[in-house]
């Protein structure tokens, strides 16, 4: 098997179980692959999301005028006091998976890129799902959670977007919450399928909004779909762009991660992983923040076949995890990555 990504890529293939010849022809083909903006991501219709995109270097007065311009409605623009200079929050209203939407998100980064706008000193990128996706099923959010915990440091590399290292704050405006998300697991009676007794841990112990993920309130949990486009939980820790492509990848993956956990997930497997950790042990604080930014080759591959269902998904995530391979501890400063996004128009989804 070699996981072409030419008429197999919507096929879904397991990277994990790959021989070593065949995974060295993948994460060849995966370095040779650049990614391109997509019209759609095929998210199912209840799944909404938002984003607050800061930058720095492109003034307020200046986006809100480019907005009115273009007939761009609903997005709104504010202050951030982590954020120096001429700076500007961006914050969107609830998106869909929609070509119209994504247009929107596109024409706002070129103007953003045009206009020297800076996302690799204090800027952050934030993502908000809606809580619908889970509802009030119990075991879709043990899913989340553990799959959270025991991928975390695989998310925050790919989490760093078009940047090899975290910005500058990044670790005290998203702290990693996996030793949180664990303990709530580790705590919830053994059986357990009253969701109410989830809900109060997370509650109390995610609604810090300077962690890595947060709950909008302490009713983030909804009866209704319409009522959880309002609750979301909130990705805080991707670094800050102006790449409309690694915006929508990351929007992709956390969306489809959700998701991932209400479509059949390999709940044994999680389960498996989640107690080898709780074996081995969590690693410290300062032992996190390098982790975060090492290549964990077994881990990344285990969470692109836990979470999608086709090889072109997979292909989008491992090339914005692995950036070229490349890796830069002890660095500072929040530095670019080698290129690896495809300099062209909408890419359409064939079905």
């Amino acid at each position: 098997m070699s996981a072409q990504i030419t008429k197999e890529e919507y096929q879904n293939d397991s990277f994990t179980s790959l021989k070593k010849k065949d995974l060295i022809t993948l994460l060849n083909q995966i370095n040779h692959f650049d990614l391109s903006y997509r019209s759609t991501l095929s998210l199912e219709d209840q799944v909404t999301f938002g984003i607050e995109l800061e930058e720095e270097g492109v003034s307020l007065d200046q986006v809100e005028w480019f907005l009115y311009q273009h007939h761009i409605k609903h997005w709104k623009t504010d202050t951030d006091g982590s954020l120096k200079g001429p700076s500007c929050e961006i914050k969107s209203p609830i998106l869909h998976d929609q070509e119209n939407d994504w247009k929107q998100l596109k024409k706002i980064c070129i103007f953003l890129k045009k206009n020297g706008a800076i996302s690799n000193r204090n800027a952050g990128g934030h993502l908000h799902i809606g809580t619908q996706i889970l509802g009030l099923n119990y075991q879709y959010w043990e899913n989340f959670l553990k799959l959270y915990a025991c991928y975390e440091p695989v998310l925050f590399r790919f989490g760093y977007g078009d940047k090899l290292t975290p910005r500058e704050k990044l670790m005290h405006y998203a702290t990693p919450r996996r030793k949180v998300v664990k303990q709530i697991l580790r705590e919830l009676p053994k059986g357990n399928s009253d969701v109410q007794l989830l809900f109060s841990p997370i509650s109390n112990c995610l609604l810090d909004h300077r962690g890595a993920i947060a709950f909008g309130s302490r009713t983030f949990y909804t009866s209704t779909p319409e009522e959880g486009k309002d609750k979301t939980i909130e990705f805080r820790f991707p670094n800050a762009t102006t790449e409309e492509v690694i915006w929508q990848n990351n929007i992709n993956t956390f969306c489809k991660m959700m998701t991932s956990c209400t479509q059949g997930i390999d709940q044994d497997f999680l389960d498996y992983k989640f107690a080898k950790q709780e074996e081995k042990g969590w690693p410290s604080d300062y032992a996190d923040s390098l982790i975060y930014q090492e290549i964990l080759l077994k881990d990344a591959l285990e969470f692109a076949d836990l979470v999608f269902d086709n090889n072109l998904d997979k292909y989008y995530f491992l090339r914005q995890y692995f950036k070229g391979f490349q890796v830069a501890h002890g660095n500072e400063k929040c530095i670019y990555a080698k290129s690896f996004i495809k300099k062209k128009q909408f890419q359409k989804k064939e079905p």
